[in-house]
């Protein structure tokens, strides 16, 4: 009775840690280089594998191309000290803004300057939500991002049965994000205290704008 007891008081610590670390997850960083005059938004969740050392010290960038222009490129790496992102098994949440819509979104440009102690990193995936109209557009990735491989990763949404089968993958594994997502549109993205702003030492640049 009392190893019973034992065993269950350990799973509700380590069920207590879980739901921690998952309330972190939810955090999402408002990116430091979003212009101050664009108002269209667009939720970005980067999924890092869970290779060993698949996180990344590097600085790591991206910008959407879609049917109506692109976005500005913004860096995804938030001040280590306030909020760590990008880490091996992790998903990290970015909001990023646009002049407008870039309709349906095309493809996605993701690099990383190869800094730090550990620049290597596996991508996983990158969701991409528009918030104003609830479109989700998946671009599936599932390598080594470093000067092997190469640096730019330039990946086209996933088409509906690649969606299909990571849906039931996810779920298997336990690592669906439906309920996440509808987390965060219905409650963190309204409470705009819950955004963090990182600031990173440096910036990555791309000569594509969305003026």
């Amino acid at each position: 009775m009392g190893v019973l007891l034992l065993i269950f008081l350990l799973l509700l610590v380590y069920a207590r840690k879980q739901d921690q670390r998952d309330v972190k997850r939810r955090n999402i960083i408002y990116v430091d280089d979003n212009d101050p005059r664009h108002r269209y938004a667009y939720l970005v969740t980067v999924y890092t594998g869970v290779q060993y050392k698949a996180g990344t010290s590097a600085h790591v960038a991206m910008f959407l191309t879609g049917e109506k222009g692109s976005s500005n490129t913004h860096l995804l790496t938030g001040e280590k000290k306030r909020k760590r992102t990008l880490e091996r098994g992790s998903d990290s949440w970015f909001l990023i803004t646009t002049h407008g819509s870039l309709g349906d979104l095309t493809e996605l440009h993701i690099w990383h300057d190869n800094s730090g102690s550990n620049p290597e990193w596996f991508l996983e995936r990158v969701l991409v939500r528009d918030c104003q109209t609830d479109s989700v557009w998946v671009f599936l990735v599932g390598r080594w991002v470093h000067p092997v491989t190469g640096l730019l990763v330039t990946v086209r949404p996933a088409a509906l049965h690649e969606v299909t089968c990571l849906e039931h993958v996810l779920r298997a594994s336990g690592r669906g994000e439906s309920p996440r997502w509808t987390l965060v549109v219905q409650r963190v993205l309204p409470a705009t205290e819950q955004l963090i702003h990182p600031l990173p030492e440096a910036r990555l640049r791309h000569d594509t704008s969305d003026g």
